[in-house]
């Protein structure tokens, strides 16, 4: 009887123990619960949706994940420093470097947005926008590799209309959602300025990559006349009898001066290095016959310009561009119409302190640039002078260098 009383007590006293471990286990358990599960014995449960964070509020996390890609664009050099609006960049680099982790694979897309700022430190969303282009390549953590853009590229790059004066050039690059860590160092822009001028002709035809923009000029081609792949910023023609038409409407009868800016295309097995001879006509009479480019201009083969006077009657004219026996081909970029004469005269200059005041008396109508020199051979660009009325009073800081002005119609 003694014996089975020990026993009961052994019993008893061990259920005890039992549970007051389990008590003890339970506490310390909940006392070191974290996000990621509880603990129950040796198993691990996924932690409640609205479980504690024990991260503290202030802590801010970041990560580069191994498969980023963190690039920077530096040393962005442009070209040319002189455009007019719709044309092309002829020369654009930059140089790419990849801070990793991760290597840029060779199908990641690559996008580089290009603009113009009037200020180094515009950004590019209150800039004007150039275009963008896409394009792809390999490079590992760590390297850099220059990106020069070639003829197609630059073709997605023109030159907007509200443009005018000098610019900074801007190049800002995009990785696809998610993938560059650090876009702070995706965008730079150069110290370089670039000088844009208008084309301010009344009747306008330019012809570039992204097809034939026109103003007061109803264009329409012919035959093997089609856009330049080796210059965005032209057009050629490729055979005899190919061309265009331009049909202008007068608003009176009078005398005009036409414009045109074109180029004999080169090769050495032609006569003279290349030979593109046109004609052209107004209302179907000849202005000029058999015309080479590069035989009126000492053999150049870089673009020129050509000038005509026109008589327009009232109304509907029509200027024709016919290619005769090609040995090369005609390129063209430009063709304008001015009223003559255009007078462009200076009537008055002062200068009070640092202020200088210029008075001028324009064609009415028409726009100009107005340049100044130090030493009439090197000019540069100083105001944009459009939507005139007759006479007009400019002011502007007088500069040390520049004792020299002029005026010219682009």
């Amino acid at each position: 009887m003694l014996l089975r009383i020990r026993i009961l007590l052994f019993v008893k006293a061990f259920l005890l123990l039992c549970f007051w471990s389990w008590c003890f286990a339970l506490f310390a358990c909940s006392a070191t619960q974290t996000v990621r599960g509880a603990c129950l014995g040796a198993t691990m449960f996924p932690a409640a949706s609205n479980a504690p964070s024990m991260v503290p509020k202030h802590a801010v996390v970041s990560a580069v994940l191994p498969n980023q890609v963190d690039l920077e664009v530096a040393d962005l050099a442009f070209g040319p420093t002189t455009l007019d609006t719709y044309q092309h960049p002829e020369g654009i680099s930059f140089s790419l470097l990849n801070h990793g982790p991760a290597p840029l694979m060779s199908d990641t897309p690559v996008v580089a947005e290009f603009y113009l700022a009037t200020n180094e430190t515009t950004a590019p969303s209150a800039s004007l926008f150039l275009g963008d282009v896409t394009f792809a390549l390999p490079l590992a953590p760590g390297a850099s590799v220059v990106v020069q853009l070639s003829p197609t590229g630059r073709s997605f790059l023109q030159v907007p209309t509200p443009a005018a004066g000098p610019y900074h050039p801007i190049v800002r690059t995009r990785l696809p959602a998610g993938l560059d860590p650090d876009e702070s160092n995706n965008t730079f822009a150069s110290s370089q300025t670039v000088t844009v001028y208008p084309l301010t002709a009344p009747y306008l035809g330019v012809f570039s990559s992204r097809g034939i923009v026109s103003r007061e000029m109803d264009i329409e081609v012919s035959g093997d006349f089609v856009p330049n792949s080796s210059e965005p910023n032209s057009w050629r023609v490729m055979s005899q009898g190919s061309g265009f038409s331009a049909k202008v409407l007068a608003p009176g009868s009078g005398t005009y001066l036409l414009v045109v800016n074109h180029l004999t295309s080169a090769s050495t097995d032609c006569s003279n290095d290349g030979y593109s001879p046109v004609s052209l006509y107004l209302n179907g009479v000849a202005l000029a016959q058999w015309f080479d480019p590069a035989e009126q201009h000492e053999g150049s083969h870089g673009f020129v310009t050509d000038t005509w006077t026109l008589s327009l009657a009232e109304g509907e004219n029509i200027i024709a561009l016919v290619a005769e026996e090609l040995c090369t081909h005609y390129w063209i970029r430009r063709l304008e119409l001015f009223p003559d004469p255009m007078p462009f005269r200076f009537t008055r200059a002062t200068t009070s302190g640092a202020l200088t005041e210029l008075e001028l008396d324009l064609a009415i109508g028409l726009a100009y640039i107005l340049e100044g020199s130090s030493d009439l051979v090197s000019w540069r660009y100083v105001n944009c002078l459009t939507n005139t009325t007759g006479r007009t009073a400019i002011t502007m800081q007088a500069g040390d260098s520049i004792r020299f002005f002029r005026g010219v119609i682009r």
